[in-house]
């Protein structure tokens, strides 16, 4: 199981459960299927973010990736997967 950890400024730690796979969705690395998995966001909201990470419950969900933030994709026993902050300090 993996789960979503953003540590946001304003909002403090944020975890969500991913489940079993995810698909990470960055704007600069995959700029049409970003474009067009948030067209309906609008280019304001999407210019604070660096991408999405989508994943399925009993629909596709959609969390962003916000520029100003730090986020971590983590396994079930808490062991960072991927450190996601690092693409967000390069924008």
């Amino acid at each position: 199981m993996f789960i979503l950890r953003r540590i946001a400024p304003d909002y403090g730690e944020i975890n969500t459960e991913l489940g079993e796979y995810y698909v990470k969705v960055l704007k600069d690395e995959n700029k049409e299927q970003f474009l067009s998995e948030t067209k309906e966001w609008g280019d304001d909201f999407r210019n604070k973010i660096f991408g999405v990470v989508e994943f399925f419950t009993d629909h596709k969900v959609l969390m962003p990736l916000y520029n100003d933030s730090k986020q971590y994709i983590m396994t079930s026993d808490g062991h960072t997967f991927d450190n996601l902050s690092i693409r967000s300090q390069e924008e």
